[in-house]
């Protein structure tokens, strides 16, 4: 796929919360740096997971390690130590050494051809003439300890010798539609691809150079694609896939190429994931002005050494194109060229964001800039998404603590789940710091800041039922509800269109329903909401004066025996709607009140997820005395400050969905009745410890072990101010946020049937102010029978989370 280049976004932060406006496509939030390492890694350059259902991540170490990251903590052992076969350091800065990695798909998968193999891309000392290092693509498989790899299992698939230090490229992943492995080689180094060891160039570096980029006989300056476990390739280690775009072109073309004309591709990356196009992203270096993101394609020539970016670097160069202009670019500081912004000097590239929990960032693709300048640690963290004119726009995103961030963006990886990680340094060289000879490396999470928006909406329907007749009062300016007088009933129905006011995937944290009641005939009385079962319709009928006693139906209008006047009726006459209270207010005298709850909140979200229709609400008064009944302005109403109001407070941090870690039950034999069962280990308590950057998880299953349909009511532990709490629900495939109804008084869950479970999944994690010292975390979940409150069940939960020692 050829794509052009497009006009960027050139502007200084891409600030998108100063409004809360909704739009189609979600507002790109502000993001944040959650850690998972610091201080632990010297000089990671890259993070890759090995795909096998561990979710553990992978860090390659510039200096010869490869390291495991498993809940948050680096393992003491290293997977792989190969330092002793990498090239002596180069002193103050070096871009050689391990720098990367891939596993094979079939790692995970016993007795397939793969299984167990992974594949690294380092550099070694060279023992021919004229030549730097070479560049070494080997195969390793796993020891019996899935920690460790058997470091005696190495066999080289490809050595390539590199004329000077710079300029490696070295990443390498696997196409995820054909198989096969791709590797990234940059020009041989030096500068300008124009030197000693570059074709037709030497140390004066004369003009109108080919470059090894732009000659296909050599394999620098590429992306090449090999079958790691084929045997027909040069040397017998590796063989060359049959629809590689050179193959049979002779001359000494290299039949590996992929695509050519790259300077230093640093990191690449597939667009893998729901919603992926599978396509290849390169970002390559550019040599004193610009830098790119590019999409690669089978035989592109992206055009380096004729081009930098899309703008002619030598134009006397014999490289011949169509060349392939890059999605995106942008100048070095102080370099003023095409009108592009200026951020850093060398482009880091990226991963494209395919996990669940942050609709926001869905479909864009993360990179950085490496620094502002090769002395000063200052990163640039970067993302490129997809424009309205089916382009591509270049963000530099608004950062939690600012950004750039104060260090070398060295590379960016993805887990298992699809979350995007990135890894840094404080130092310039592949080391430890000259003053504190600490390791200063680190990996963090992106994340999108978890920032609440509210929207208010009116209704788009509501009108009045009336027992005592077929009236209805469709376009009047109050709504009813209560018993009058003369003991007849009203009943209020609204509506309120949340669906296409709300964005995809909206986590749905508040509901608050307000209205004005200006008449009454009586005291306090408690009313409630219920959800609406089936259709109903807002007719023109108008009842005159005050209105009380409704008029004549109209078309389309709902009465008390019809959803739709003369059409269709209701199931049961009064309405249709769910026995279960949404929301319950008391209302006394004339004002404005409000209805809350998280049921009225899980009612909204169930609607934007297609969960249930929305047909609204049905206001109604609990109590059956007469004499009860109250006025409420509706949405005609000519005072527009007094109209119904619904508030809902969202976020668009979707949260995954899960399975319990296990399916122990208690070892006690249960009451009868509902009851709560720890499913991550045996007994009714937990006890947990770890450090304090890890992310502490259990689950608790609920289950209605009676004979008859019941409603469990959730209680939780109180809030403790060193740790933050998060309750999940999951019921039926779905997952709730249920946080914060249980931090007022409880959820219930209604009409479980016998045998009817539902699992809680309880996250806790330390604050700031826990991290500094051994802290305890003592909380439990309760479930009580709400048709019989003897019957109830808890369990009991104990996190230790110890402060993390410093290494010495």
């Amino acid at each position: 796929m050829r794509r052009s280049l497009t006009p960027l976004l050139a502007i200084p932060y891409f600030l998108c919360l100063l409004s809360v406006s909704i739009v189609a496509r979600a507002e790109f939030p502000k993001v944040k740096l959650v850690p998972i390492s610091e201080g632990e890694l010297v000089a990671p350059v890259g993070i890759r997971n090995a795909g096998d259902g561990s979710d553990r991540l992978f860090t390659v170490d510039q200096r010869g390690k490869v390291q495991i990251i498993e809940d948050g903590v680096v393992l003491a052992a290293p997977f792989l130590d190969i330092e002793s076969k990498l090239v002596a350091q180069r002193a103050n800065f070096d871009e050689r050494g391990l720098l990367g990695l891939a596993f094979h798909p079939n790692y995970g998968n016993v007795g397939q051809p793969g299984y167990g193999k992974f594949y690294v891309y380092y550099s070694a000392d060279s023992m021919v003439m004229g030549s730097n290092h070479k560049s070494v693509v080997a195969e390793y498989t796993v020891s019996g300890d899935p920690d460790v790899a058997d470091e005696m299992s190495e066999r080289i698939l490809l050595t390539i010798e590199q004329p000077q230090f710079n300029h490696n490229g070295g990443d390498l992943a696997f196409g995820p539609t054909d198989g096969f492995l791709y590797i990234s080689t940059g020009d041989g180094g030096s500068s300008n691809d124009n030197n000693d060891g570059h074709t037709g160039g030497n140390s004066s570096q004369p003009n109108g150079v080919l470059g090894n980029a732009q000659d296909k006989t050599k394999l620098l300056g590429k992306i090449l694609r090999i079958d790691p476990l084929g045997d027909d390739g040069p040397g017998g280690e590796y063989g060359i896939p049959s629809t590689n775009p050179f193959v049979g072109d002779g001359g000494g073309v290299r039949e590996e190429i992929f695509a050519y004309g790259l300077r230093n591709p640093w990191r690449m990356c597939f667009d893998v994931g729901p919603g992926g196009s599978n396509e290849l992203y390169v970002a390559d270096v550019g040599q004193g002005s610009v830098e790119e993101v590019n999409v690669v394609g089978i035989g592109d020539n992206m055009g380096w050494r004729n081009r930098e970016g899309s703008f002619v670097f030598d134009g006397t160069a014999p490289g011949t194109g169509p060349f392939v202009d890059p999605l995106v670019e942008y100048a070095h500081p102080g370099v003023a060229i095409g009108g592009l912004p200026q951020i850093g000097v060398s482009v880091t590239g990226g991963c494209f964001y395919r996990g669940s929990r942050f609709m926001t960032m869905q479909g864009r693709y993360f990179f950085g800039d490496w620094s502002v300048s090769g002395g000063v640690p200052n990163g640039t963290l970067l993302c490129m998404e997809e424009n309205s004119s089916g382009g591509y726009s270049l963000l530099i995103l608004d950062v939690e603590g600012g950004n750039p961030i104060g260090k070398y963006i060295t590379a960016f990886g993805t887990d298992e789940n699809g979350e995007i990680y990135v890894a840094t340094r404080e130092v310039l060289p592949p080391e430890t710091h000259p003053t504190t000879s600490l390791p200063t490396g680190a990996i963090y999470r992106i994340e999108a800041q978890s920032v609440e928006m509210s929207i208010e909406l009116e209704p788009t329907q509501d009108n009045t039922i009336f027992s005592e007749n077929q009236n209805s009062n469709g376009v009047g300016d109050w709504i009813f509800a209560g018993f009058t007088a003369a003991d007849d009933e009203r009943r209020a129905l609204l509506r309120f269109d949340v669906a296409s006011q709300l964005p995809s995937g909206a986590l749905i944290t508040d509901a608050v329903l307000e209205l004005d009641m200006d008449k009454t005939i009586s005291g306090s009385v408690m009313y409630d909401l219920h959800r609406i079962t089936s259709d109903w319709g807002e007719g023109t009928s108008d009842a005159a004066a005050e209105e009380g006693k409704g008029a004549a139906p109209t078309t389309g209008d709902a009465t008390w025996e019809n959803a739709f006047h003369d059409t269709v009726a209701w199931s049961s006459q009064g309405g249709d709607f769910l026995g279960a209270i949404s929301a319950s207010a008391s209302v006394n005298g004339n004002g404005t009140y409000q209805w809350s709850s998280a049921q009225l909140a899980m009612d909204v979200q169930e609607w934007i997820d297609g969960e249930a229709s929305n047909f609204g609400w049905l206001l109604s008064a609990a109590d059956t005395s007469t004499g009860n009944a109250k006025r409420f302005k509706s949405r005609e109403n000519p005072t527009a400050s007094g109209r119904p109001k619904l508030t809902i407070t969202y976020s668009t941090e979707v949260l995954p969905t899960y399975q319990p870690d296990s399916t122990i039950k208690a070892k006690r034999k249960p009451t009868l009745g509902n009851n709560v069962y720890n499913l991550s280990s045996a007994g009714q308590s937990i006890r947990l410890k770890g450090f304090s950057n890890q992310r502490f998880k259990y689950d608790v299953g609920v289950q209605n072990d009676a004979d008859d349909t019941d409603s469990i009511q959730l209680i939780g532990s109180r809030k403790n101010k060193l740790f933050k709490t998060k309750y999940l629900l999951q019921q039926a495939g779905r997952v709730s946020n249920i946080t914060a109804g249980l931090s007022r008084g409880g959820v219930i869950i209604s009409d479980i049937v016998p045998g009817g479970n539902a699992t809680i999944r309880v996250l806790v994690k330390a604050k700031g102010a826990a991290r500094k010292r051994n802290a305890v975390f003592k909380g439990f979940v309760l479930s009580q029978s709400r048709t019989d409150t003897s019957k109830q069940d808890r369990v009991f939960a104990k996190v230790l989370s110890k402060k993390k020692k410093k290494r010495r």
